[in-house]
């Protein structure tokens, strides 16, 4: 199950939907940034003899 499906199991169980949604957005926030720099990371070093 994708994080958002968890948070709306948990929001339906705990009526707290402020609180669910914002660590699924943080944590949504925090993969795609480590994903970006480790995608930038590797064009860059496989690209590295262009320069």
């Amino acid at each position: 199950m994708d994080i958002m499906g968890l948070a709306q199991r948990l929001n339906a169980q705990t009526y707290d939907t402020l609180a669910v949604f914002t660590v699924a957005g943080a944590l949504y926030l925090t993969m795609n940034g480590l994903l970006t720099i480790g995608f930038r990371w590797c064009e860059r070093r496989a690209l590295a003899f262009q320069s």
